[in-house]
């Protein structure tokens, strides 16, 4: 009876542990804050590689591509980008729609430096604008932000 006993436990801590075990885990929340930036409403910040992201812009735009459209941007530093570990990947409703250029982003990642949090994502107003070719044509999208300009403390 004892053995039978004795079993019986080690079943249930080995499945206890499995289910505990291998349940996921939700990841870690950055302890970094979260910065909105404040542009004077120019648009001066152009957004590279946006024709890699056509598919994600047209989700953004939906079937209403005749205007510009004026969205919250996510500001993402990268350090696992193959190419440039100093990228800074542009968000926009969940979905990547480009990078920043080099040397904004260079510059973006000094001042985040500079602030103590290198980590920190932050969020700005974007304008996606749409060129449509011809009837049938696929759409072109660019992407600009408004930040702050130079000296600025954007709050």
């Amino acid at each position: 009876m004892t053995i039978f006993i004795v079993v019986l436990l080690l079943v249930a801590a080995g499945a206890a542990w499995l289910y505990f075990g291998k349940r996921k885990r939700s990841a870690p929340t950055s302890r970094q804050p979260a910065l909105r930036l404040r542009g004077d409403g120019t648009y001066d910040s152009a957004v590279v590689g946006v024709a890699r992201f056509r598919a994600a812009l047209e989700d953004v735009c939906g079937s209403d591509q005749r205007d510009d459209k004026v969205v919250e941007a996510l500001l993402v530093p990268e350090h696992d980008a193959a190419r440039d570990r100093k990228s800074v990947r542009v968000e926009v409703e969940g979905n990547t729609v480009g990078y920043l250029p080099a040397n904004l982003a260079e510059a973006y990642r000094q001042r985040l430096l500079e602030s103590g949090y290198p980590e920190a994502r932050s969020v700005c107003n974007a304008k996606i604008s749409i060129r449509l070719h011809s009837v049938g044509g696929d759409p072109d999208f660019t992407v600009r932000l408004d930040l702050p300009q130079k000296g600025s403390t954007g709050k």
